[in-house]
């Protein structure tokens, strides 16, 4: 199912990982992004479900970050910055 306008295509990846909360799941492998395209748009070319996903990341919908030598990836359409816990310093001086 090849949509011409990659906007619509993109616009409909995302509703359709907002609706399966994507975000949730933290960052995950390709595979996992690959499978949902592949789902949503009824699609089984690979070279084109790369692309879409390379436009994600390029309208930053999906962020990506090096973990344990591997390329991870996370679905972050809002940019919801990681949640640093800072230890709580007492001086009591």
């Amino acid at each position: 199912m090849r949509i011409n306008n990659i906007e619509d295509v993109i616009d409909e990846i995302v509703t359709y990982m907002k609706h399966r909360s994507c975000f949730t799941c933290g960052f995950q492998k390709y595979n996992y992004f690959k499978s949902l395209i592949k789902y949503k748009l009824i699609e089984s070319d690979k070279s084109y479900i790369r692309y879409l996903f390379e436009q994600l990341i390029k309208f930053e919908i999906i962020e990506k970050r090096k973990i344990n030598c591997h390329m991870r990836y996370r679905f972050n359409p809002d940019k919801i910055e990681d949640i640093i816990i800072k230890p709580i310093i007492l001086n009591f001086s």
